[in-house]
């Protein structure tokens, strides 16, 4: 019955088979319920898990909430680039990539974050999640200067007479007004290009 109690379909006002004690969030709009997709940017939290939009489909690097999304093994030089959406103040993307750091060679890994929405405000960091000997390294470098809107620019160079070799990952979180009505594009530089 989906959640309907036992009281029968009066406390299911909307006739969903959901209640607002069997989780239904708004029990006056039958496409609202915790069995509903929420996989259409409308601005709705359809499944009533306290997140509108987490479900995006238009979003093809979900989830990288927690894990990064692994775009491969740079080695000592490459690059790529992604487009994503974060859903509300708390949601954030990672990406993982693994960098080689060559002896006598020059490291450097950058982030550039551009297409920002001008009433959106985004933040990078960089994160060390595995170094060459396998330990966590954790954040290496910030970057939270340009306020809504704009771009922001992440430059790394490593640490002089250390082993910068590892698995990285670049984490795109949102300080305010992210939705997934507009993709930011996040472009991933590793090494001398």
């Amino acid at each position: 019955d989906g959640g309907a109690s036992d009281g029968g379909a009066s406390e299911d006002a909307d006739g969903d088979g959901w209640t607002e004690a069997g989780g239904d969030c708004d029990d006056g709009d039958p496409a609202v319920n915790p069995g509903a997709s929420d996989a259409t940017c409308d601005g709705v939290d359809d499944d009533c898990d306290g997140v509108a939009d987490d479900d995006f489909a238009g979003d093809t690097y979900e989830p990288n909430d927690e894990e990064g999304w692994n775009l491969g093994d740079f080695g000592d030089s490459g690059e790529d680039v992604v487009y994503g959406y974060l859903f509300g103040e708390d949601d954030e993307d990672r990406f993982r990539f693994h960098v080689d750091d060559p002896t006598w060679g020059w490291f450097s890994v950058e982030l550039w974050l551009y297409d920002v929405p001008a009433d959106v405000d985004l933040a990078l960091d960089l994160v060390l999640v595995e170094d060459a000997d396998g330990e966590w390294g954790g954040t290496v470098a910030t970057a939270d200067d340009a306020g809504p809107g704009g771009e922001e620019v992440l430059d790394f160079g490593g640490f002089a007479g250390v082993d910068d070799a590892g698995w990285y990952e670049a984490v795109v979180r949102s300080e305010g007004g992210a939705s997934c009505s507009e993709a930011y594009m996040l472009k991933v530089l590793v090494g001398g290009i």
